[in-house]
């Protein structure tokens, strides 16, 4: 709950670790991952953006490059807010990069974002776990 005059964020946490365990909620909608998570681009031949692969923070994926950094440890920022121009030039780098296909307004295809192999297999097994435990 929040105040009418307080200031608030307006965000949804999902929590995917407890006390050192992968967790995560069993949806009939909606997937949730377990395990803290690292963001993988891959590229084309021709050096486009052609998917994201969500995977595991401590995997590695050859063919992919980590977009998640770490941004605040103990509390503080590990580095100063980039400045609006700093984020426009970032945005226009990326936005170049991604295919002309995908910048349609009308009926884009969806960008592809995959599972690693490694997520997958741990969201099989705390699934398997928790379905287990309540059987």
């Amino acid at each position: 709950g929040t105040l009418a005059d307080g200031p608030y964020s307006d965000m949804v946490y999902k929590l995917v670790s407890y006390d050192g365990q992968p967790v995560m909620k069993l949806s009939e909608d909606k997937i949730y991952h377990p395990g803290a998570k690292q963001l993988f681009r891959v590229r084309n031949a021709e050096g486009r953006f052609s998917q994201d692969i969500l995977g595991l923070a401590d995997e590695t994926l050859p063919a992919g490059e980590p977009l998640l950094r770490e941004v605040m440890l103990g509390g503080k920022r590990l580095a100063p807010s980039p400045t609006l121009d700093q984020i426009r030039a970032q945005f226009q780098q990326d936005f170049a990069q991604l295919d002309p296909h995908h910048k349609r307004l009308l009926r884009p295809p969806r960008y592809p974002v995959a599972v690693s192999p490694k997520l997958a297999a741990l969201s099989a097994q705390v699934q398997n776990r928790l379905l287990e435990n309540n059987s």
